[in-house]
């Protein structure tokens, strides 16, 4: 009898620790993002735009972020530990086809063989990633990419009210805005663009695609300061000689909305020939069109400011007329 109250007794209690840590799991049981937290966690995912990319970055923004470590990154903020490998991220949450802000996306490599990319849809059909291509965080039209679209996945949240839970601030892409009101009007709108895809001879005219000198005049536009020349070389000399704009004489006195102006950039032009423009963003960032990549986010390197290349800074002082 001893041996049968002994056997017993272990059982009792191997069943009572079995039912005392199975109560958390029930407390802390997960679901499935709301449309809300999924809001808040594609604001984050944008507020990101124009961080560098960094080859194996997940944990600073500050010191760049790659393509997985950027999803992983975004969602740690509010305490959502998404892991970082591949395989197991494509197997997390469930998988979706109506797609909400929030969600994950998974790219295939161009033969399909296998994932090679994920971003975080942000809603009215595009995404926001790390791209290397790109060198940071960029946005995108989810349709331009339609033939390595691979699915999308909603990930679990243990977090009640996940706008509550957000375990830091992610550092702005700009620096404090300028006392210009004008400038900090065109880099807003420029943003607007971010993705917009490249053509040589685009019209400010439509917004469906944009050269360096027309995305330029359409962000000036739309922050409602008046129509600039349609090439880069105009609106430089414009700018140059108008009471309208202030020339900067020095890298340290650039604040977000300058207009900068380069050279001796594309075979066709001639040498010395100012043939490229971009907006000045901050942050030692300008954001510019680019053959084969469109609007994007890039650092302002020496291959810019060297005297081989840079031509000029303004800054609108008063609307064009």
């Amino acid at each position: 009898m001893s041996k049968f109250w002994k056997k017993s007794f272990y059982v009792s209690l191997l069943l009572a620790l079995c039912f005392m840590t199975a109560l958390p799991m029930q407390v802390e049981a997960a679901s499935l993002l709301t449309s809300n937290q999924g809001n808040t966690i594609a604001q984050a995912a944008s507020d990101l735009i124009g961080v560098d990319y960094s080859r194996g970055g997940y944990s600073s923004a500050s010191q760049g972020l790659d393509n997985r470590g950027f999803v992983k990154y975004v969602y740690s903020q509010y305490n959502v530990d998404l892991p970082y490998e591949m395989d197991e991220l494509a197997a997390s949450g469930v998988k979706v086809t109506n797609l909400q802000p929030g969600d994950v996306l998974f790219f295939t490599n161009r033969s399909g063989s296998r994932l090679s990319a994920v971003a975080i849809y942000v809603g009215d059909g595009y995404f926001v990633g790390s791209s290397s291509y790109f060198d940071g965080v960029v946005k995108k039209k989810l349709s331009s990419y339609s033939d390595v679209y691979h699915g999308a996945r909603r990930m679990y949240s243990t977090t009640q009210n996940i706008t509550s839970q957000r375990s830091t601030t992610p550092p702005s892409t700009t620096d404090q805005v300028s006392s210009s009101s004008y400038g900090a009007r065109i880099v807003d709108e420029a943003r607007d663009y971010l993705g917009v895809p490249y053509v040589f001879g685009s019209s400010a005219s439509t917004t469906s695609s944009f050269d360096c000198s027309s995305f330029v005049q359409r962000s000036v536009y739309d922050a409602g300061l008046g129509k600039l020349p349609r090439t880069a070389r105009s609106q430089a000399s414009y700018l140059a000689s108008s009471s309208n704009a202030r020339t900067i004489t020095s890298k340290s006195q650039l604040q977000p909305g300058d207009l900068l102006y380069f050279k001796n950039m594309g075979s066709h032009v001639s040498a010395g020939t100012v043939s490229h423009t971009a907006i000045y963003i901050g942050n030692n960032k300008i954001i510019q069109a680019m053959p084969n990549k469109g609007v994007i986010i890039s650092t302002l390197t020496s291959y810019y400011t060297g005297s081989t290349r840079f031509a000029g800074a303004y800054r609108l002082v008063k609307p064009i007329g």
